[in-house]
């Protein structure tokens, strides 16, 4: 008997595969335009580096000072993030405001001249609007760098001084120079100064990667939008009348769940076999079209695939479609009427994509919101997926996924039984 209905329910809901793969294709194209959009706002918010600007005052007559400036701006990692321009006291003030500086240093007149001299000089630093922001971060660093420098050589000149005038010695200005010299020797030596390291993508989200991830689950996603046909309940009269020969609530609920599979399974494998023939016909190759093409922040894996690697990770994807499959027919046993499903189902998804970090990424949104939504199938769901493309333990994620549609299907059975003997 139980095998009959589950005929009956895969017939029923085949009857409604041409609406549906039409509507797939409908829904391919939206989340595309969607993951597109938020895939170009994201990256356009990138901080230029190389548009930030310092302003220098110092006296053109301190050979010393002008020489040390002049070895700081070459430095590899200052020409690829600053710009200096020299201009006066009043232009320097005047551009902080108005923000044709990021920031700027005023030197005092001789400063050089003071600061071999053991003399206290002190170097006015005053910032823009980017306190807060990246460069003032990166200034600040270079302003307790400069300090620190200057007043190790402050501390090691006066020391030298004292020492001189304790035992009497003679040649105090010849040492005097030599030291400086150190100091300079310091400067020069680039790799003292900064330590510069390029971080690798591996084993990390890029953001090509992520809002691929989305664009695939936000199109089944969304498609749970039209399946009100195929998962509107029946009479319960019906249901009672099939409970009377053996088939109980929890199987009832769990040969809905199966046909759904089925169908969305049979659509989702339509939809690789359209692609992937276009894909052949035109001899067109993911992975060198990947190396080909200029997109910001392509995972290194991603590099070395090739189509059929490609559509047996994507093969792997189409796990997502059970806890999909559960979620609508618990939701669909839950909701009195059709239309309250679909639109419950459509705000719930978008919130839970939102809670998820598909629009944004967790760094952005509140800390309490990404730890709920690590316990929300939608998250398991894009950790399950990125993971796939990044040839990683998924073996987490999809016990996570089985045990919401576990969840999910004894709580619509759990409800459709109550409902049941509320008509007896």
């Amino acid at each position: 008997m139980s095998l009959t209905y589950l005929k009956l329910e895969i017939k029923k809901m085949f009857k409604k595969l041409p609406e549906l793969f039409l509507g797939l294709l409908i829904f391919l194209g939206i989340s595309l335009a969607i993951t597109a959009i938020a895939y170009t706002v994201y990256s356009n918010k990138k901080e230029d580096f190389s548009s930030y600007k310092v302003g220098l005052v110092q006296d053109k007559q301190d050979k010393y000072t002008t020489i040390a400036m002049e070895i700081v701006q070459n430095l590899d990692i200052i020409k690829k993030t600053l710009k200096f321009t020299r201009c006066t006291k009043d232009e320097a003030y005047s551009g902080v405001k108005s923000g044709k500086y990021d920031v700027v240093f005023i030197f005092p007149d001789g400063f050089a001249d003071n600061v071999m001299d053991g003399e206290d000089s002190q170097i006015e630093v005053r910032y823009g609007d980017t306190r807060t922001s990246t460069i003032g971060y990166f200034m600040k660093d270079v302003s307790t760098l400069a300090t620190n420098l200057i007043i190790q050589s402050e501390r090691s000149i006066f020391a030298l001084k004292d020492y001189y005038d304790l035992k009497g010695l003679e040649g105090k200005k010849e040492a005097d120079k030599k030291l400086n010299l150190k100091y300079f020797d310091i400067l020069l030596s680039r790799n003292n100064l900064f330590n510069s390291e390029i971080i690798s993508s591996l084993n990390t989200l890029d953001m090509a990667t992520h809002f691929f991830c989305v664009g695939l689950i936000m199109m089944f996603l969304l498609l749970g939008t039209s399946c009100a046909k195929i998962l509107s309940k029946d009479d319960l009269d019906f249901y009672k009348k099939i409970r009377a020969f053996g088939i109980s609530s929890p199987i009832q609920i769990l040969i809905k769940l199966i046909a759904t599979l089925c169908l969305f399974f049979f659509i989702y494998m339509l939809l690789l076999l359209l692609v992937f023939a276009v894909l052949i016909i035109f001899r067109i190759d993911i992975g060198s079209t990947l190396l080909n093409t200029k997109i910001a922040g392509v995972h290194l894996s991603l590099l070395s695939y090739n189509n059929t690697t490609i559509f047996v990770s994507l093969l792997k994807c189409s796990f997502i479609l059970i806890p999909i499959a559960a979620f609508l027919v618990c939701l669909y046993e839950i909701t009195p009427t059709t239309s309250s499903a679909v639109l419950s189902y459509f705000i719930l998804s978008l919130c839970l994509a939102f809670a998820s970090g598909f629009f944004f990424p967790d760094a952005l949104l509140p800390s309490s919101l990404t730890k709920l939504a690590a316990f929300t199938y939608t998250k398991n769901m894009f950790l399950y997926t990125t993971n796939i493309f990044y040839d990683s333990d998924i073996t987490k994620y999809a016990l996570n996924l089985i045990v919401h549609s576990l969840v999910f299907v004894l709580l619509a059975a759990l409800i459709r039984e109550r409902n049941l003997n509320k008509c007896l």
